[in-house]
């Protein structure tokens, strides 16, 4: 495909960095980020995709913050048809504005790519409204091969009705092993929530589920459908996440939330963001977290949820069990403890034998930590393990190895 490349280039046929090609993979993407694209540009990336059509393995497609037109998609799209070797197709064109009709021209393509095994779909900001989230269910029945897909809905209003129709479009994959879902501020409600709760709760296929749906107004009435979906999941979940900030949850709906989300005993990787609900206290903190004999990465967000020393001495303790953790962030701001706690976190740091990377988060609580006492923790953790990232000095950079790396932010491949 190099060859081909560059005889396309003499050509005159690719003339610009938006086009990238990896050869020894049969992968084509075409990338340009925060500028408009122009038509002749995306005419030149429809050309190349057909171009390679019948041997590629991996297209992507990342246009962000393009004012991406609806002729312009249709541009792009012309004339590919099916690619019959295409097994991951990852289209990324967040903030477009591209609305319903743009999304029926990306349905229409996706559903003839009847071989895809992967799927990323990010619409963020992009006015898709009910109407484009009943396409993706409806284009989604197409695919019965897919094994790994991830969806990106953010800020946009596809309601309840619109988000169960999407859902429907899932319950037909047979071979879900991988389903990631970022919908926060959709207006989904606890009707939307709870059509995705069912209709997973039936993939026991599944190995890693990942959902955000922060900012939907859910309420205490999701609890019963999320517990049944963790109860069927539990014997074959490695990876899961769950982040239900800013919506109406109260201490019952949380205490239940964080009971189930630790009942999968496989799990390598945790991550619990449970911030800012209404005037929520956890009063229990499931010690069955200790029991994850095989959690590796966990991530804790529990901001604004009046915790006090009790609980912070709970979580630190069942922390402190994880004999295999390496990697661990917790948030605990705003919240109300005080100097005792700091020091059982010091504690529980200082017990986990292979942490190499943590972040902490105490801000606005009632401690007073004297600067000798953080220089003494931050001097045993670096000293101790040599190769440990103290996490005030290196903040920036732990904070980029825990953010979850989705397809998204793997498949440039100018990275390899």
């Amino acid at each position: 495909m190099e060859q081909l490349a560059q005889e396309l280039k003499r050509k005159n046929i690719i003339t610009t960095e938006i086009v990238q090609i990896k050869e020894d993979q049969n992968k084509l993407a075409f990338k340009k980020l925060e500028e408009n694209i122009s038509d002749d540009e995306c005419k030149q990336i429809n050309e190349v995709a057909k171009y390679y059509k019948d041997d590629l393995h991996f297209l992507g497609l990342q246009l962000w913050q393009n004012s991406i037109k609806l002729s312009q998609i249709s541009m792009i799209l012309k004339d590919i048809g099916m690619m019959h070797q295409l097994n991951n197709l990852q289209i990324d064109i967040r903030q477009n504005k591209i609305g319903k009709n743009g999304v029926e021209s990306l349905t229409n393509f996706i559903k003839l790519q009847k071989n895809l095994k992967t799927l990323g779909l990010s619409l963020t900001k992009n006015l898709i409204g009910e109407q484009g989230a009943q396409m993706i269910g409806y284009c989604l029945q197409d695919l019965p091969q897919l094994e790994s897909l991830e969806i990106f809905l953010t800020d946009n209003v596809v309601g309840q009705d619109g988000f169960s129709i999407l859902m429907s479009g899932v319950e037909n994959l047979e071979k879900l092993s991988r389903f990631i879902m970022r919908a926060q501020n959709c207006r989904i409600k606890d009707v939307g929530a709870n059509s995705m709760f069912y209709i997973l709760s039936k993939k026991n296929t599944l190995k890693e589920l990942i959902i955000n749906l922060d900012a939907n107004s859910l309420t205490n009435a999701i609890v019963e459908d999320f517990q049944q979906m963790m109860n069927n999941l539990q014997s074959n979940l490695n990876v899961f996440e769950l982040s239900v900030c800013q919506n109406g949850l109260t201490t019952e709906g949380i205490k239940s939330i964080m009971e189930y989300a630790v009942k999968p005993q496989n799990l390598e990787r945790l991550r619990l963001f449970l911030c800012f609900n209404i005037n929520t206290s956890p009063q229990f903190f499931p010690k069955e977290l200790g029991l994850l004999s095989k959690l590796k990465i966990l991530s804790l967000g529990f901001e604004d949820m009046l915790i006090g020393d009790i609980q912070a001495k709970e979580i630190f303790g069942a922390i402190s069990q994880l004999e295999n953790l390496h990697t661990m962030i917790i948030h605990l701001g705003q919240n109300v403890i005080s100097s005792k706690s700091y020091l059982e976190f010091q504690k529980m740091i200082l017990q986990l034998q292979y942490l190499t990377l943590f972040y902490y988060e105490f801000r606005d609580n009632n401690i007073m930590i004297r600067k000798h006492e953080l220089n003494k923790i931050k001097k045993y953790v670096y000293d101790k393990y040599a190769n440990v990232l103290s996490a005030i000095a290196y903040e920036k950079f732990i904070k980029q190895q825990l953010i979850y790396k989705s397809d998204f932010s793997h498949w440039d491949l100018s990275m390899g």
